[in-house]
Parts: C-alpha cells; structure tokens; sequence
C-alpha cells in the first residue's frame, strides 16, 4: 500500500506533463509579479523625479537655472543658494523665536 506522500513524488501533475516545468499557477504568478513591480516602478519614479528635480535645482548657480535645455544633474554644483538664505534671512532668531515660545507654552501648561 503506498502513501498520499509517494503517489504524489512518484506521479508528476497533470499541468507538469502539459506543459513542462511551468504550470498554470506559476506563469499567472509571474505575470502578475512583473506587473506588479513594473507599476510599483513607475509610480516610483513618478515620485522620485520631483524630489530630484528640487535637489539638483538647489545645487544650480543662477545661470544654470535658467539654461535651456534644462539639465537634470548641474554641471558645476555648487552650494551658494544655501549660504544665501542664511545671509539675507535670520533663521537662528526665527529658530530662537520658535523654541522660545514651545517653552513659554509648556511652562504655561505646567502652570495650570
């Protein structure tokens, strides 16, 4: 009497002998992973290149911003535009401001 186990080691499926290796169940998974992951890249890029577009834009001098055509990576990055912002904007007072009146809030809600 042989087992459930051995008939099934011994005998290939019906789909096997059809055809091959590759039964229904694994081709539909695989076109459905390639789908799957073909999409998921797609809507990655579709994210990414925005936040790539920012990043290279922010390491462009004046001229490269507005050079046509429009380069993605700048040839020669450089990081002016943030030491500017520091220069023509106080953001430490505005920091300093900030954190002053988080503290001011907390103390006040201690206080009641």
């Amino acid at each position: 009497m042989t087992t459930i186990k051995e008939t099934l080691i011994k005998e290939p499926m019906a789909n096997e002998k059809k055809y091959g290796l590759m039964s229904d169940v694994k081709v539909a998974r695989k076109i459905t992973n390639l789908t799957s992951y073909s999409v998921l890249f797609f809507f990655s890029a579709l994210i990414l290149f925005p936040i790539l577009w920012i990043i290279s834009t922010s390491l462009k001098n004046e001229e490269d911003l507005f050079s046509l055509p429009p380069q993605i990576i700048p040839e020669n990055p450089t990081l002016h535009a943030f030491k500017q912002v520091w220069i023509d904007h106080p953001f430490l007072a505005y920091f300093r401001n900030l954190h002053l009146r988080y503290i001011l809030g907390i103390c006040g809600l201690w206080a009641i």
